[in-house]
């Protein structure tokens, strides 16, 4: 249901998951709400339907690329 993922380099989650919904309109869980293990990542959600879980890591994509 969930996949952990790293922040890039340089970047915590908390800032990675701001940036990523205010530029790329992604709504990302940064990891700290888990506790002091989740730091420097990011938890995805696999929930939604396929073709809005495939928006969404193309809008990523498009905004890392930049």
């Amino acid at each position: 249901l969930y996949i952990w993922a790293p922040a890039p380099p340089g970047m915590d989650g908390e800032s990675f998951a701001r940036l990523a919904l205010e530029e790329a309109l992604v709504s990302l869980t940064p990891g700290m709400v888990f506790g002091q293990a989740g730091r420097g990542h990011v938890r995805i959600s696999f929930t939604a339907p396929l073709e809005r879980i495939e928006l969404a890591m193309q809008r990523l994509a498009d905004w890392m690329a930049k």
